[in-house]
């Protein structure tokens, strides 16, 4: 074989080694890849409409839909859509206003427990439009006079935990919205036609849209679910800094996990941890001197079931990445831009 053919051949060897190496790393042997988060899952069920609205709006579906939207912002909190579970529901045909009595609800407390379990949430939540009007105030027109248009929205949704049963909070929301609010002059102006447009054809504007949120009614809406956000940062949310020492797993049983923190630890039922084991010892090769460890890795996520004692809990697993050993740490995890982090850790 000549030189220039035994150079050839090594040199596709190494094209070889360097395309199977970066095959790996596409295939997922890049530590760098996405893995799965400690966060709630929610899941947001169509609302009760005890408004008087009469619109062709389905408030039901699209109130639940932006309070999703609203909520996603904080990553702390993955909403399931309700939409995606395949559950037919009639949410256009129940209409107080038509009934003259406040209409039967979509969901009893079990069957949203129910629905919620099977989506695998760890919240449901059942929320109720208690008012969604749009007003009008005339004096003196059209000759000369004064014009007023407002907004109020009202909403209310109760947090369901999953895992227990349990109602852990009620949690309300309020919009009330007119024009001063948004800087509208009322007299003689082209403002106060507008209005009276958005009046008479706010029907047209699709419900959720950029171009609804400009609206009166849009600007209530959203003044209420951020609102209602706010109260629910209060009650879902990460668990404080363990306080116990060493913070890890002390038995592992075919019924689950048992870790050494519990009530004077902040730990609740739900709340969802990390299982890190020690990393790679590393070894300088030419001499066999230890150098160090390589970081420590995450290995399963575990939610607590049952918490027993001061510094004891039961968990359950909800992802593994192999077999959890006894003593391997446990960790809080919150995602670093979860908002109002300072604020709404448990205390």
């Amino acid at each position: 074989m000549g030189k220039f053919e035994g150079s050839t051949m090594r040199f596709a060897w190494l094209c070889c080694v360097c395309v199977i190496t970066v095959v790996r790393v596409a295939m997922g042997e890049d530590s760098t890849l996405p893995e799965p988060r400690v966060s709630q899952k929610i899941l947001i069920l169509p609302f009760d409409n005890h408004s008087q609205y009469d619109g062709p709006w389905d408030l039901s579906r699209g109130v639940a839909k932006i309070l999703g939207d609203v909520l996603k912002e904080n990553p702390f909190y993955a909403v399931i859509p309700f939409d995606s579970l395949g559950i037919p529901v009639d949410t256009l045909s129940i209409r107080p206003k038509r009934m003259n009595k406040k209409p039967p609800p979509l969901f009893t407390h079990e069957r949203a427990l129910e629905i919620g379990r099977m989506a695998g949430a760890d919240y449901v939540f059942r929320g109720v439009v208690k008012d969604f009007s749009f007003s009008r105030f005339r004096a003196g027109l059209p000759v000369a006079g004064y014009s007023s248009h407002g907004a109020y929205v009202q909403i209310e949704v109760v947090l369901m935990k999953t895992i227990d049963g349990q109602d852990v909070g009620k949690v309300t929301g309020e919009g009330d919205v007119n024009d001063r609010d948004l800087g509208s002059p009322l007299i003689f102006s082209s403002d106060m036609s507008k209005r009276e447009t958005e009046y008479y054809e706010i029907g047209k504007v699709v419900f959720g849209s950029a171009e609804f949120q400009k609206t009166l009614l849009g600007n209530a809406l959203m003044t209420a679910l951020h609102q209602a956000r706010e109260h629910v940062q209060e009650v879902i949310k990460p668990p404080e800094h363990l306080r116990v020492s060493s913070p890890k797993v002390v038995w592992v049983g075919e019924d689950g996990i048992y870790i050494n923190v519990g009530v004077e630890d902040g730990i609740e039922v739900g709340d969802k941890l990390g299982v890190y084991v020690e990393g790679d010892e590393m070894k300088d090769p030419l001499t066999g001197v230890v150098l160090g460890r390589v970081d420590e890795k995450r290995i399963a996520i575990i939610q607590v079931t049952q918490v027993k004692a001061s510094h004891f809990s039961k968990a359950k697993v909800l992802h593994t990445e192999g077999s959890i050993p006894v003593n391997a740490a446990v960790r809080v995890e919150v995602p670093a831009d979860t908002m109002n982090t300072g604020e709404v850790r448990r205390k």
